[in-house]
């Protein structure tokens, strides 16, 4: 028996010495009172998170406010020099928009000028075209008087025409006259001796050549130089009597078909002709009107009407 209680004891001794170690790892496991302390260390911290920044935080916070202050800065100096560019091109174009007002307002006023230089120097040609027309009207009105013992006549022109001029041509035979105007180069007239022979070898005639016309009952013929007049049958346009005498106004119609083309002179075109018969040495007269714009043909046969011939 006391084995027995001797093992008992044991056990007992063994059971309360296995026992204080067990006890002890327990206590030193608790993790309770640990979790306690982190929780209540870590209880401030979430406030501070919530209340201010961290360290991060506050790193970034610095780097967003050094890039607004740098934005602000740059952008501020960006925004001064585009006003500076701005207002360097607004005061450009404003004195672009000055130069050209000022030199549209010169033009205008040049213009003016000119305008009013124009109006005074139209007012000035009014002026002298008025005179001038008036001074026209009298000339237009002006009459010269022509007379020539030699063709034994005398008539009256405009005095627009300016002085007749008379050239004398030698034939193999006789002469030919022909008168000219000193301001009027397409009218013209000529006559012949009765014993003119052309010196030219052209086997045409001038109209200027000529001995006047003959008068056979009711039909009139062409009298040219060494030619039979009968060969020359004349249809007047008009007959235009001056003082007592006949002269026959002539066309290139007035002419049978093709038969002008034998004249240097009916070759007449659109000119007009007076042909009239006088006395003494030259037998006939042709008048030649050229421009009728310069001479109409009604002032052309006032001037055949004109003709008065001095009787020998």
């Amino acid at each position: 028996m006391p084995n027995n209680k001797n093992k008992n004891v044991v056990k007992i001794s063994i059971a309360n010495e296995v026992e204080e170690p067990r006890k002890k790892p327990i206590l030193k496991k608790k993790p309770a009172p640990k979790k306690k302390i982190v929780k209540k260390v870590s209880a401030p911290k979430k406030k501070l998170a919530t209340n201010g920044p961290k360290k991060d935080d506050r790193g970034i916070l610095r780097v967003s406010i050094a890039i607004i202050i740098t934005a602000f800065i740059v952008g501020g100096g960006i925004y001064a020099w585009q006003k500076t560019v701005i207002d360097a091109s607004v005061k450009e174009v404003r004195n672009d928009a000055r130069n050209t007002r000022l030199d549209f307002e010169q033009r205008l006023k040049t213009l003016k000028n000119k305008l009013t230089g124009a109006e005074t120097e139209n007012v000035d040609l009014k002026d002298v075209n008025k005179g001038l027309e008036e001074k026209t009207k009298l000339l237009q009105g002006a009459k010269y008087e022509y007379g020539s013992e030699e063709l034994g006549l005398f008539f009256e022109y405009p005095a627009l025409f300016g002085k007749i001029d008379i050239a004398e041509e030698e034939g193999i035979s006789g002469k030919k006259l022909v008168g000219t105007f000193s301001d009027n180069e397409k009218l013209k007239f000529g006559a012949i001796t009765k014993d003119y022979i052309s010196a030219a070898t052209s086997s045409k005639i001038e109209l200027t050549e000529t001995h006047g016309y003959l008068k056979k009952r009711k039909d009139y013929y062409f009298l040219p130089t060494g030619e039979k007049a009968e060969d020359y049958k004349l249809s007047p346009v008009k007959e235009i009597d001056f003082n007592g005498s006949t002269a026959l106004l002539i066309d290139r119609n007035s002419f049978k078909e093709g038969e002008e083309e034998n004249f240097l002179g009916a070759a007449i075109g659109g000119n007009v002709g007076a042909l009239l018969n006088i006395q003494g040495e030259y037998a006939g007269l042709m008048f030649i009107n050229m421009d009728f714009g310069v001479f109409p043909l009604v002032d052309f046969e006032k001037m055949i009407n004109s003709i008065n011939l001095i009787k020998k």
